[in-house]
């Protein structure tokens, strides 16, 4: 647990140092690519065990029967469709709803990746290589992606926070003229100096 955290710290001071990149060097967006493949492991493999499938697994039905196993995929499914809706910056869908899932997903997720890859490797240095019928290489390549999604995923979010935040649109309220004040008003004319014409003396 304790490195899950120390994880997670280091995973939010990566995305929360960074300062806001300039202008001309636009965030890289194949973020959200690389955490959609990282997400894919665990439900491609899940699906094949539902369908009948025996890859990585010792016996048939080692990972259960039916597709009741499968329902542990639904939440990867959704990891890899939030994965793919922070690449483009588009506003079909609200801002803040993005990256609060995308910020809540990485924070998760950073915690379990660390905390199941290190137990794998506890357990299999103990020995202990009985993983009732699934080959050691499965959890590993599980719990792997796991922990490079969430990497993934935190980098994915930060480049969807900068690159949406720059393509906001403006605000709507004018610039101002210095020369003419504020835009939208004819600018000032001087004001005349009308001369009082000087009072006629009466000749006598």
């Amino acid at each position: 647990r304790a490195l899950a955290l120390a994880a997670g710290g280091v995973l939010a001071h990566m995305a929360l140092a960074r300062q806001a990149a300039p202008a001309s060097k636009r965030p890289a967006a194949w973020y959200g690519y690389a955490a959609f493949v990282l997400a894919l492991p665990y439900p491609v493999i899940r699906t094949w065990w539902a369908l009948g499938g025996t890859v990585g697994l010792m016996w048939p039905g080692a990972a259960g029967h039916g597709f009741a196993p499968w329902l542990a995929c639904i939440p990867w499914l959704l990891a890899a469709a939030l994965s793919l809706l922070l690449v483009p910056t588009w506003r079909w869908m609200p801002r803040r709803l993005l990256l609060a899932a995308g910020w809540s997903a990485t924070a998760v997720v950073a915690m379990i990746g660390p905390a199941a890859c290190f137990y794998l490797v506890t357990r299999l240095i103990a020995g202990d290589t009985d993983l009732e019928g699934i080959a050691n290489w499965v959890p590993g390549l599980f719990y792997g992606s796991w922990l490079l999604w969430a990497i993934a995923a935190g980098a994915a979010t930060r480049s969807y926070q900068l690159r949406s935040a720059a393509a906001a649109p403006a605000s709507p309220c004018a610039a101002k003229d210095p020369a003419h004040g504020t835009s939208g008003t004819a600018p000032r004319k001087p004001e005349e100096h009308m001369e009082v014409p000087a009072a006629k003396q009466l000749s006598i």
